[in-house]
């Protein structure tokens, strides 16, 4: 009987599997985005910030932040996931650097636990908890452990993995970001 038990049981298997959802979790998909490549991101407060993807070092996947109103100049750093390790300030302004170990879990879909430090009030341990809620939208929540403190969020991915607009809620305070322009070299 048992042998007569083992096909039913394996096909039901395989036709769960082929109806589960697997949620990837990559970071920027810079493995697919031409060096040169940049994007404007316009934040709540009218502020801009243009980043141009520079190529690989090493490692890491280099972008050259720029904050439009300043001038001031950032280097940030992905791992070959495409996920944010740290920002330096490189011109303009006091120094200003932040590291996320093992890496940023603000792409990551499930529960991941990160740790932030450097330059920051943000020090700290912070746990997502990350949902996706249909193939390019995702809502989440993390909370700073330390603390207690929690955010809400929403976001959307767009060309590239890009995260192209994001809402957050802190208490009564709401911080959005979204990005507005792509640009491809030679595009």
């Amino acid at each position: 009987m048992l042998k007569y038990l083992k096909f039913p049981v394996l096909a039901l298997a395989v036709s769960l599997l082929g109806t589960a959802s697997f949620a990837p979790n990559w970071g920027i998909r810079f493995d697919q985005m031409p060096v040169g490549t940049s994007y404007e991101t316009k934040k709540q407060n009218g502020d801009r910030i243009v980043s141009k993807f520079v190529g690989k070092q090493g490692k890491y996947y280099i972008v050259e932040d720029t904050l439009l109103k300043t001038g001031r100049k950032f280097r940030v750093k992905y791992n070959a996931a495409g996920h944010f390790v740290s920002v330096t300030n490189v011109s303009g302004g006091s120094s200003y650097r932040v590291k996320q170990t093992p890496h940023s879990c603000y792409m990551v879909v499930g529960d991941c636990m990160q740790f932030a430090s450097g330059s920051t009030r943000n020090t700290g341990r912070y746990l997502y908890s990350i949902k996706q809620v249909s193939a390019t939208k995702r809502v989440g929540t993390w909370r700073r452990v330390t603390t207690e403190e929690t955010q809400d969020f929403k976001y959307t991915i767009g060309k590239y993995n890009l995260v192209i607009d994001s809402e957050h809620k802190n208490g009564s305070r709401t911080f959005t970001n979204k990005i507005t322009r792509i640009t491809e070299p030679n595009g």
